[in-house]
């Protein structure tokens, strides 16, 4: 688990993954918010007074969701969360790099 947490963090400081991420949840919760209405529509609520309500309703969950998936890529990606650890990740990475690189591999090396 702790890795999946490096990974997120790491990659969204990197602007383009950020970007990627965000830019796929726009997609996915424009997809959601028609699929949100063609919902009620199946179930027969068309009608000249609820369908503008149906799709507000719609819009209103889809750009809500949309929000709150996206606050988590720009507070990682401004540096509002995650950064010391990241730091701290960066860190570790560069020595354990270290430690295998003066290590010697084979049959006879010790673990």
């Amino acid at each position: 688990v702790r890795d999946v947490y490096a990974i997120m963090v790491l990659g969204f400081q990197v602007w383009w993954v950020a970007l990627f991420y965000l830019v796929a949840q726009a997609m996915l919760f424009i997809h959601l918010g028609h699929g949100l209405a063609s919902l009620f529509q199946t179930l027969g609520l068309r009608d000249h007074v609820w369908w503008p309500r149906i799709q507000w309703f719609a819009r209103g969950a889809s750009i809500a969701g949309f929000l709150g998936f996206a606050l988590i890529p720009a507070a990682i990606y401004l540096r509002v969360i995650g950064a010391d650890y990241a730091e701290k990740v960066k860190l570790n990475m560069k020595s354990t790099a270290i430690v295998e690189a003066v290590t010697p591999a084979g049959k006879g090396a010790t673990q």
